[in-house]
């Protein structure tokens, strides 16, 4: 069985316990996780017992500005999935939220968030890491953390259907 966890500042360490006691009840288990803060995954990496794969589905080496084969993709998984990226950008509250709307602070430059390129190649960016991710690792069971209100969210919904 293997399990995919994504982390987050508040669920790493009781996932880590998790883990540890999933492990002794079943030896066979195999555990990856990710996060959007690569730094959260950083608990898992010496583990020995269980231990982790680690991705990073959000590396920048994703970004491609291809618009057409971007376009493509999205396309793709708008079919496969049933959602369209407009439901998931509005949604997003690092890309679709407005500077002076919400308690969430805006990580992304306001110049690039109104940059059609832009967005449509950091929605396909991520499209792409995670899908990569799944194909990977093919995870038997996927946990979530809770209340990340990204583009993440919906994409991860989608691979999960």
């Amino acid at each position: 069985m293997k399990i995919l966890l994504e982390t987050a500042n508040r669920t790493s360490k009781g996932y880590l316990s998790l883990c540890e006691v999933l492990k002794r009840r079943y030896s066979d288990i195999e555990f990856a996780c990710f996060s959007s803060d690569i730094d959260t995954t950083k608990i898992f990496e010496g583990c020995e017992n269980p231990s982790f794969s680690i991705y990073d589905p959000f590396n920048e080496a994703n970004l491609i500005f291809d618009h057409q084969s971007n376009m493509t993709l999205i396309k793709e998984f708008e079919a496969f999935t049933g959602v369209t990226i407009w439901k998931m950008i509005a949604a997003d509250r690092l890309i679709g939220w407005n500077d002076h709307v919400g308690n969430y602070q805006t990580y992304i430059d306001a110049k690039l968030r109104r940059d059609h390129e832009y967005v449509i190649a950091k929605v396909a960016s991520e499209i792409r890491g995670i899908s990569r991710m799944f194909n990977d690792f093919e995870p038997d069971i996927f946990i979530p953390s809770q209340q990340m209100g990204t583009i993440t969210l919906l994409i991860l919904e989608g691979m999960c259907k």
